[in-house]
């Protein structure tokens, strides 16, 4: 992840390393700029239980410090009943927010640190969101740099070539490109939350 070629890095950059305050993204180091970093909430790895409290507290401080709000929060699915059970005597209804693809989340409100009223953002449970995280994601702040989209890999004029010794053909689908964060300061993570 240093950004510089042959560094490791096989496979898109991900939330984890989008969502860090530590660690190096695109060549911006945390250490150096402090303003890049993203915010940690962790429990030094003692699991705790979720509150609307320290959901709001990450909310508010993301906008406090960069200006804006997280429009998406991401979980494991552990993650969102745990949040859920936390609601259930306050709720009188499930609300719930279209996104697009088809997909529907459960909604969180927070009240905003600048102007205007409360901020609401959709809470998304994915299976291969790491175990007792929540994200928050400034979606705007997120996009996909493309150097060359799926193809083939034909220079030699074939697609397919024959494997040596064997009955058989291969060939090499490429592409060129992964997730950029032009801006990381608004993300949070909160960590080390029990599951249900």
């Amino acid at each position: 992840n240093s950004g510089s070629p042959g560094d490791g890095q096989i496979e898109l950059c991900g939330m984890q390393t989008i969502v860090d305050d530590t660690a190096t993204l695109h060549t911006l180091a945390p250490s150096t700029e402090p303003r890049w970093a993203a915010k940690e909430y962790g429990n030094s790895g003692t699991a705790r239980a979720i509150s609307e409290n320290l959901v709001t507290t990450a909310l508010q401080d993301g906008e406090a410090r960069s200006g804006v709000m997280v429009d998406l929060i991401i979980g494991s699915q552990g993650v969102g009943r745990s949040y859920a059970n936390q609601l259930t005597g306050l709720r009188r209804n499930t609300n719930t927010v279209s996104l697009k693809g088809g997909y529907e989340g459960m909604t969180i409100s927070a009240p905003k640190v600048g102007r205007g009223k409360s901020a609401t953002q959709a809470y998304v449970s994915d299976f291969d969101a790491p175990a007792r995280s929540l994200f928050g994601i400034h979606t705007p702040s997120i996009s996909v740099a493309e150097l060359h989209d799926w193809d083939w890999m034909d220079r030699d004029g074939a697609v397919l070539n024959r494997v040596s010794g064997t009955d058989a053909y291969e060939g090499t689908l490429f592409a060129y490109f992964d997730i950029v964060c032009e801006r990381r300061n608004p993300h949070w993570l909160i960590a080390d939350i029990t599951e249900s």
